[in-house]
């Protein structure tokens, strides 16, 4: 795809920064068990450089529609055991 991974940490992720991140979903029925998810323990974070970086590692990591399966391929395809 292009691209070169300029930077990894590894982070825990605090409720403050969660609910921000994914004010988008406030009040949807899956909020609190995403919140306890993405809290619960380390993170990988990663900035991605290349041509149109944010399109291309969307791709690669594969639709997020609960309704459609991930395109197989693709990280969430490949490595998902679950939706919400």
């Amino acid at each position: 795809k292009g691209l070169t991974v300029a930077a990894l940490e590894l982070k825990t992720v605090s409720d403050e920064l969660a609910r921000a991140h994914y004010a988008e979903h406030e009040g949807k029925p899956f909020f609190p068990s995403l919140l306890e998810f993405i809290t619960s323990g380390p993170v990988v974070a990663a900035i991605l450089e290349g041509p149109r970086a944010v399109a291309a590692f969307r791709q690669l990591a594969g639709g997020t529609d609960p309704v459609e399966k991930a395109t197989p391929g693709t990280i969430r395809g490949d490595l998902g055991l679950e939706t919400q």
